[in-house]
């Protein structure tokens, strides 16, 4: 008895036209290859935010560091960056730089004492390589328009675990950008 030959839906389209194969081969490629940019562009992205009025009472004191982890010229630095968020917008930030990350409620509570308005982000920051120990951060209704989970998330991963003052300065002002841009 004769075996039949088994047609493959290559040999289907290679017996018609060869080209046509691998020109549906092609545009099923792109069309993936597309759907995964827009997904990593989608979540990737930080930016298109509004600034917020600042019309609220700024604190004197922006980095908290009762451990002496950044000298004071780091801590000149990291205030600059600070500042540049704050006048580009109109959020501030505070950061407790701690041994031990604080829980969300502890942050939450702290928050609260500190702030009378909605307008600021407050940061527990523990310079040491925990993975996904470093932050927690609490930030106020208004403030939460401009920086979200998302944009925590990118500032964390983009200010290095070893980081001195200067490299906060610059991460904070390119997240600042990152912010804003469209």
């Amino acid at each position: 008895m004769a075996q039949k030959k088994r047609i493959t839906t290559y040999n289907r389209y290679n017996q018609k036209n060869p080209a046509s194969y691998w020109s549906i081969v092609g545009i099923v490629s792109v069309v993936i290859l597309w759907a995964c940019c827009m997904f990593l562009i989608k979540n990737t992205f930080i930016g298109g935010k509004r600034p917020i009025s600042k019309d609220y009472e700024r604190t004197t004191i922006m980095v908290h560091d009762d451990e002496n982890f950044f000298s004071d010229d780091e801590k000149t630095q990291i205030e600059e960056g600070l500042n540049y968020l704050y006048e580009k917008t109109g959020v501030e930030m505070v950061i407790f730089i701690e041994k031990v990350t604080r829980t969300e409620e502890t942050i939450s509570n702290e928050y609260n004492e500190l702030f009378g308005d909605e307008s600021h982000v407050l940061i527990s920051y523990v310079p040491v390589k925990i993975p996904n120990q470093r932050f927690s951060w609490h930030a106020g209704t208004k403030a939460s328009l401009v920086i979200n989970q998302k944009a925590i998330n990118w500032l964390e991963k983009n200010i290095g675990f070893d980081a001195d003052g200067e490299g906060w300065k610059d991460g904070l002002m390119l997240f600042t950008k990152k912010l804003l841009e469209e």
